[in-house]
């Protein structure tokens, strides 16, 4: 009887605590979400479009519990109570405010590794909670307007891992900087780009994983939420990049299983499994579709997959001006992103002189627009006299493979003479060897003030990731700026640093490159032959002593 009981408790110690989520406010469940994660428990999060029944079901009874739960926003109403009903201990967190809330719970966690998310992006917190549970990691909101919490906290927390996943504020970066908190970064410029990179580590750092979630990253279900499987971006429209990503995974065989979380993208999936396996054979990718949940305690019968929509960036464009420049023989266009995420944008321009139809202009390719950012692009075309109006339509959105928003306007075009003659080099290079950090030096050797945003594009393993720098930098004549680039060139073979630039704030026209190839690394670490140095000097000494010790006795 003694050793039944010992092994009832033994088993009884095996399971692991439910956290339950229960908030209106998407941000309290990534916290929650990530907060399970770390710490090896089971998550349930209420949805918006909630059973009760199938919500107790999947908490269970007599188990533990940590209540996450709004104190301004619940969505069901007395839970603590029905669960301790049920037989379940519960111990409640009060989330009064979510960004409060999600460092709080890191605290309590004991977190000193963390992913830095802007709360804008909700699917870039779906698509890195697999990589964060691997590597023990709680994710952390950040942006320029939490910016001194942020980093008092990481400070507080001791942080010895710190990953920017995304789009960050050029702010938080320089405030990492200059409190001495290293960072690496993920952030190509595009939704898809980011997550296939991360991805990437995740399989290079669990190759055992063959199987991944597709999903467009836009909401949590309950196998997202366990974050057991890497999650792949896709959309209604998958791009090129994807698909052929997912291809290479399952020509390698990394990649068996794709599983589908909601029953939208069925059609997407089964498409996407044909054609792969055309290409590869009929066994490369298996598909599998969830289209219910079957909770047991909750009744028999198959419920709809609970699904809780996190927080998508809001898109916005304004077309601010429209000059014809007779200097460059260019339309100039000034773009304004009026959203609150970064957004790519492709015109087409039908030009009209004086009520006439002469010409199409526009964009091959979408080129990008910072939050908040005043952006010119000029257009060629050859107008000699006479008046001059356009008949426009932008197409914008969050990824440049998904430009799906779009404005139509009509506007007359004013004249103007104007030369840019800005001047702008990279200088130098300087690599950290133990950070990996690499420092670029961008200096101005003309005449006239220079504007620039600073980019590079990394070779590591063969493959070529390009960091782009949000932060719009000034030069005066004669001055130079340190760009810092955190982590890229750990096992990487060179690097391409550069910047578009011009005279013109708005109108970053001209561009310039520098190539960084690394030093062959030394054979020898130098701090292990300065040991050695060391050890042979106090042995020498050591035995010189000891002679002339011997030789008095």
């Amino acid at each position: 009887m003694k050793n039944l009981l010992l092994l009832l408790l033994a088993v009884s110690l095996c399971f692991s605590a439910t956290v339950v989520i229960n908030s209106q406010d998407g941000r309290d469940v990534v916290s929650g979400v990530y907060y399970a994660a770390l710490k090896g428990d089971r998550a349930v999060f209420v949805p918006p479009s909630y059973s009760e029944s199938v919500t107790y079901g999947k908490i269970g009874w007599n188990g533990e519990v940590l209540l996450i739960q709004s104190s301004s926003n619940p969505l069901i109403t007395g839970m603590a109570n029905e669960l301790r009903n049920k037989g379940n201990t519960v111990e409640i967190f009060s989330s009064e405010e979510p960004y409060a809330a999600n460092r709080l719970l890191a605290e309590k966690a004991r977190a000193t590794k963390f992913i830095l998310v802007d709360p804008v992006y909700g699917y870039n917190t779906v698509s890195a909670l697999p990589y964060a549970k691997l590597n023990g990691m709680y994710l952390i909101f950040a942006d320029k307007g939490m910016k001194n919490e942020v980093i008092s906290f990481l400070r507080g927390r001791g942080a010895t891992d710190i990953l920017i996943y995304g789009y960050m504020d050029g702010e938080i970066k320089d405030a990492l900087d200059a409190n001495g908190l290293p960072y690496r970064e993920i952030n190509t410029g595009d939704k898809f780009d980011d997550n296939m990179e991360l991805v990437d580590r995740y399989f290079s750092e669990n190759p055992s994983k063959k199987q991944a979630l597709f999903s467009d990253g836009n909401a949590f279900e309950d196998t997202i939420a366990a974050g057991d499987d890497p999650v792949i971006l896709i959309s209604p429209v998958i791009p090129a990049s994807v698909y052929n990503f997912i291809r290479e995974k399952a020509s390698s065989g990394q990649l068996k299983v794709g599983m589908v979380v909601d029953r939208e993208y069925a059609q997407t999936a089964y498409d996407l499994k044909k054609s792969v396996n055309s290409e590869l054979g009929q066994d490369a990718l298996h598909v599998l579709v969830k289209f219910g949940q079957s909770v047991p305690s909750a009744g028999s019968g198959l419920f709809d997959v609970d699904l809780f929509p996190v927080r998508g960036p809001i898109l916005g464009l304004a077309i601010r001006g429209a000059q014809y420049n007779t200097a460059t023989g260019q339309i100039e266009i000034t773009y304004e992103n009026t959203g609150n995420a970064l957004e790519y944008v492709s015109s087409r321009m039908v030009v009209f002189v004086d009520g006439r139809q002469v010409q199409t202009i526009g964009d091959e390719e979408p080129f990008q627009v910072g939050r908040g950012q005043q952006l010119g692009r000029g257009y060629p075309i050859s107008i000699e006299s006479g008046q001059i109006a356009l008949n426009m339509t932008a197409m914008y959105g969050s990824s440049k493979k998904s430009t799906e928003n779009g404005i139509v306007v009509f506007l007359d075009a004013g004249r103007l003479e104007y030369t840019d003659r800005s001047s702008l080099e990279v200088s130098g290079f300087t690599e950290e060897q133990e950070s990996g950090d690499l420092l670029v030096t961008y200096y101005n050797p003309g005449e006239v003030a220079s504007y620039f945003r600073a980019d590079a594009a990394i070779n590591a393993s063969g493959r070529i990731t390009r960091i782009e720098d949000d932060r719009l930098y000034e030069l005066s004549a004669g001055e130079a700026k340190i760009v810092k680039f955190p982590g890229v060139m750990k096992d990487a073979a060179g690097a391409v640093a550069g910047a578009n630039y011009g005279s013109r704030a708005a109108f970053l026209e001209k561009r310039v490159e520098g190539q960084y190839v690394p030093a062959p690394k030394s054979a020898f670490d130098m701090n292990l032959i300065l040991i050695l140095l060391v050890a042979l000097l106090v042995a020498v000494v050591g035995y010189l002593l000891w002679e002339k010790k011997g030789k008095k006795k």
